[in-house]
């Protein structure tokens, strides 16, 4: 991989690529135990990535504060224990574009730890959870203790220079040549907060184009953007670039996603510019890109908390970089322990459930619970269910059904009535008893024609 160097000295986390291949990475270092300069010519800079902390975000109604607000201990504690240089949160530190106070007091309490009197530097862009300006409306302040607010596209980083204390010295539009506290190491930043299809790539009302050539235009534009980041930074530095945005690797296995998340259309690893590290936002799951120019890596550090059923037995993390020189860079994955986990439960009994609850309730975690138990919950059982104590997100009680390929359902199907084709077929989906009988029932009424009224005003296509 280029001047990619990993250790290999402790556990590692294991991280798998689209491609199959597995790339390891140490899982912890040790307070204060840099690499040996004398080993690598130089004393690295260290940095700390994190992203999608999602401050002011529930599950399900259930309150997420009392994490967030440990989270925010954890990962102060994280740059202290590792003595990082620099910080890079990767976008969507909030929710929502008008988060609740809490959450904006957090956010503001996890600069000031980071930071640390301006001996640490902080870089934190948009994501497209964020209200850009309003994120970046205490840039001026910030900036006085080494903390870069990068909520717009344009926008140029603001100089911060005192003794004892990191500099920040801008170079452009997203761009900034960043010096460590004693003036020893540095490391160019080049920035890109998440930027809408509209604001990137403006469009005239009497242009015609298809939804293809919009998203192409776009990720053109955010290959760009990166670019123009890329060459403002001097060289002889290393380079770390940021950013929140869907990048596809390099390797098509197959399986390439037709959709997108959050509205963010696909960037091509291969468009990126080259650099000793890309720090991205906006997948949950920490993973690497491959397909990039390199010579360093490309990584999604992933969301500190657990917030979907994909979320279950991922052991979050943050990675802490090491950036040498151009070309020597070294990544650690560190766990984050600070989140609830996430967990997929099917139990085919009340005793199996009982077990279970008495099995793993201390470890608090969210579940998302399947009951099996051949037949429907009686009252009294869902209410008992919902008294155990357990953070049960989600609850799908399913009847036992018999398990035939499809072949063995054609012809055993050829015999059945029409309303038992239908109901085995969104039976075998695992749904609820109640959305079976409902959706047969939608759809035997499309097949006999019984088309509902159409609401007063609405009008075909062929219509307009």
């Amino acid at each position: 991989m280029g001047g990619l160097r990993l250790r290999h000295r402790c556990p590692t986390w294991a991280a798998t690529t689209s491609a199959g291949r597995i790339i390891r990475f140490p899982q912890t270092i040790g307070p204060d135990k840099r690499s040996d300069p004398h080993e690598r010519g130089a004393c690295p800079m260290r940095v700390l990535h994190v992203s999608d902390l999602h401050l002011g975000r529930d599950l399900s109604g259930i309150s997420r504060r009392e994490e967030h607000l440990a989270l925010m201990l954890e990962l102060v504690s994280l740059a202290d224990a590792h003595s990082v240089d620099l910080t890079v949160i990767a976008g969507d530190i909030f929710d929502a574009v008008n988060p609740p106070a809490w959450a904006e007091d957090a956010f503001y309490d996890l600069l000031d730890g980071l930071a640390a009197g301006g001996r640490r530097a902080v870089v934190v862009i948009a994501g497209n959870h964020d209200n850009g300006i309003r994120l970046a409306a205490a840039e001026p302040l910030a900036r006085r203790t080494g903390i870069w607010l990068c909520g717009d596209h344009e926008a140029v980083p603001g100089a911060f220079c005192e003794d004892g204390k990191v500099q920040i010295e801008p170079l452009g539009k997203g761009a900034a040549l960043i010096h460590s506290a004693d003036r020893q190491r540095q490391v160019a930043v080049g920035a890109l907060p998440f930027v809408s299809e509209a604001r990137l790539v403006p469009l005239q009302r009497t242009e015609i184009v298809s939804e293809l050539e919009v998203r192409d235009a776009y990720a053109d534009a955010l290959a760009e953007a990166f670019a123009a980041r890329k060459a403002l930074l001097p060289v002889g530095v290393p380079h770390l670039l940021m950013g929140h945005c869907w990048v596809t690797g390099g390797v098509d296995d197959g399986s390439e996603r037709t959709y997108r998340v959050g509205n963010l259309t696909d960037l091509r690893a291969a468009s990126l510019p080259e650099a000793d590290y890309i720090a991205l936002g906006h997948l949950h799951r920490p993973q690497i890109v491959l397909g990039a120019p390199g010579p360093g890596p490309v990584i999604y550090s992933g969301s500190p908390l657990a917030w979907s059923r994909s979320d279950a037995g991922q052991e979050k993390r943050a990675v802490v970089v090491e950036l040498t020189a151009p070309g020597q860079t070294q990544l650690h994955s560190v766990p984050l322990l600070s989140g609830r986990p996430m967990r997929l439960w099917t139990v085919l009994s009340p005793k199996e459930l009982a077990e279970r609850v008495q099995k793993e309730a201390a470890d608090r975690p969210f579940v998302e619970l399947t009951l099996d138990y051949g037949r429907a919950l009686t009252r009294d059982e869902l209410a008992g269910v919902h008294r155990m104590g357990v953070s049960f997100i989600k609850l799908v009680s399913v009847f036992e059904r018999g398990r035939f390929d499809d072949e063995e359902a054609l012809g055993q199907d050829d015999d059945l009535p029409d309303e038992d084709v239908i109901g085995n077929f969104f039976a075998e989906r695992e749904l609820s008893a109640l959305v079976v009988r409902q959706l047969t029932s939608d759809v035997l009424t499309l097949l006999r024609g019984e088309f509902p009224p159409r609401p007063a005003g609405a009008f075909d296509e062929d219509e307009a």
